[in-house]
C-alpha cells in the first residue's frame, strides 16, 4: 500500500476514534464525571486543554509515547509558570525557578543543548562563533590567520596574546563612577579607570550590576539577587586616548557619565614658557610708573614663573 494512502487511512482512523471517544466514552467516564468535565469536553481543543496533548497530530509527525509525555509535562509546567494551570493561579514558580525554566528547561531541544555544552564542550564550542570577543582575542585570531598554521607562528601569536593579557591583568584601578539612582545602587552601572604599568597608558571598563543571578533561596515574592555579578556583566578594558604627558596626575583621570555619554576627565599641569626678555626677579616700583603699570608688569612676570592646571575631557 502506498505511504500516502496509508497516512490518509491512519488519519481517518484517528478522526473516527476521536469522535467515538467524545461521543460515547467521555459521558460515561466516572473520573471525568466526578471532576465535572463530562459535559465540557466536546471538541479536540477541549481535550488538548485537559490532556495537554495534540490529538489532531498528523501522520507526518514522528512521535512516541515518551515524546508525548515529555511534551505534555512541559506544557503543564509552562502553564504553572504563566499562572494558567488550575490551582496555581496565585502560587506558581519562584523567580529563581522561573529563570531556570525559561533559560534551560522549557523545551527539550534547549535542555539537550545545555547538556551537550556542559559535558562535551569541545565538540560544540566553535571559537569563530564566539560572541563578545575581546579585542585581545580578536587580535589572536588575526595573528593566526595571517600565516600558515605552523608551530612557530602559533607560538608567536600565543606569546603576544599572553603578553597583552598580562598588561591588562596588571592594571591598577584609579577611580570609578556610579551611574544610577542612589536608592538602586545594587542595579546601577559602574565605570572604572585603570592604568597599566606602561607610562601614561590608561583604560576604562564598565560593570552592569543588574546582571546578577537570582538567589536560589528567594521566594516567589522576593526579587533578591546574588552579590556576585555574572561574568558577562563586565565589559572589556578599552584604551583611553589620553595625550602622552608626564604632567597628568594619575588620580585626576576620572570617568563621568552624563547625558547618556561617558566622559573621561583629567587635570594637567601646564608649565610656564620661559621668556628671556623677562628679568630674573621682579623689581620694585619704578619712578616713572603708576600702580596700574606695576600691576600689569607683575602679572606678566608671574605668567612666566607659575604653573597652571587645566581641566580636560574626552568622550
Amino acid at each position: 500500500m502506498p505511504h500516502t494512502l496509508d497516512h490518509q487511512l491512519n488519519e481517518k482512523l484517528r478522526d473516527a476514534q476521536l469522535a467515538f471517544y467524545l461521543t460515547h466514552a467521555v459521558p460515561k467516564n466516572t473520573q471525568l464525571i466526578a471532576l465535572g468535565l463530562a459535559q465540557t469536553l466536546k471538541s479536540a481543543e477541549d481535550l488538548y486543554t485537559h490532556w495537554l496533548l495534540d490529538v489532531l497530530v498528523s501522520q507526518a509527525v514522528p512521535t512516541s509515547r515518551v515524546a508525548c509525555a515529555i511534551a505534555s509535562l512541559q506544557q503543564y509546567i509552562n502553564g504553572i509558570s504563566l499562572g494558567l494551570e488550575p490551582g496555581y493561579e496565585a502560587e506558581g514558580l519562584s523567580p529563581a525557578q522561573l529563570t531556570t525554566w525559561q533559560d534551560t528547561l522549557h523545551t527539550y531541544s534547549i535542555w539537550h543543548a545545555h547538556q551537550q555544552l556542559r559535558y562535551f564542550p569541545a565538540t560544540f564550542l566553535n571559537p569563530e562563533l564566539r560572541s563578545n570577543k575581546t579585542d585581545n582575542f580578536q587580535q589572536l585570531e588575526n595573528d593566526i590567520n595571517q600565516s600558515r598554521i605552523q608551530s612557530s607562528s602559533i607560538l608567536s601569536a600565543v606569546q603576544s596574546y599572553l603578553g597583552r593579557f598580562e598588561d591588562i591583568a596588571n592594571l591598577t584601578t584609579l577611580n570609578g563612577y556610579i551611574d544610577g539612582d542612589i536608592d538602586n545602587m545594587a542595579n546601577s552601572t559602574y565605570y572604572f579607570v585603570g592604568k597599566s604599568r606602561a607610562e601614561n597608558t590608561y583604560y576604562w571598563r564598565s560593570l552592569d550590576m543588574a546582571k546578577r543571578a537570582m538567589d536560589p533561596s528567594a521566594t516567589r515574592t522576593s526579587t533578591s539577587k546574588k552579590d556576585t555579578p555574572e561574568a558577562s556583566a563586565w565589559s572589556d578594558w578599552q584604551l583611553i586616548p589620553l595625550p602622552a604627558s608626564e604632567n597628568i596626575p594619575d588620580r585626576s583621570v576620572r570617568p563621568v557619565y552624563f547625558n547618556n555619554r561617558l566622559f573621561i576627565i583629567w587635570a594637567q599641569v601646564v608649565e610656564p614658557t620661559p621668556s628671556f626678555s623677562e628679568p630674573a626677579q621682579l623689581s620694585d616700583f619704578k619712578y616713572d610708573e603708576d600702580e596700574k603699570q606695576y600691576k600689569l608688569r607683575s602679572e606678566s612676570f608671574l605668567k612666566t614663573r607659575l604653573s597652571k592646571i587645566s581641566l580636560n575631557f574626552i568622550y
